[in-house]
């Protein structure tokens, strides 16, 4: 009887401990350029929510709110929005330039076989980067 309680108990602690562990190393780790990666990843693939918590500046966050409400009222506009940033997705990340909390993320992305460059800055908040231009 003991081990069946203690057996649940540790069921229970591990549904929600490991979750809240893997989240906090998560929230950590994640290298300024990964971000950006993660953040045109989850845009190619109308992943509205993991994109905002790429972002730093809240009307960035309401834009895209308002991409994933227009997305929800016309679900055609999908196939729009990964055609335009999954080369950006696909793109190539140089090492980031990191001042302190602030870091320069540069990449190149090929669109209608032209190359493009675009750069990103990056502020560290609360441990984590995110995009802030």
């Amino acid at each position: 009887m003991f081990n069946k309680k203690f057996g649940f108990i540790a069921a229970i602690f591990t549904a929600i401990l490991l979750p809240l562990s893997a989240h906090s190393a998560e929230k950590n780790n994640h290298s300024p350029e990964e971000i950006v990666k993660m953040y045109y990843t989850a845009m190619a693939n109308c992943d509205f929510v993991t994109a905002k918590k790429c972002l730093a500046v809240k009307e960035l966050q309401q834009m895209l709110s308002f991409l994933e409400e227009t997305v929800k009222k016309n679900p055609s506009s999908k196939s729009d929005i990964k055609e335009e940033y999954a080369p950006m997705a696909a793109g190539k990340f140089a090492p980031a330039k990191i001042t302190g909390n602030t870091a320069e993320v540069t990449f190149t992305y090929t669109v209608n076989k032209k190359q493009k460059k675009e750069t990103h800055t990056l502020k560290k908040i609360d441990g984590s980067w995110k995009i802030e231009e």
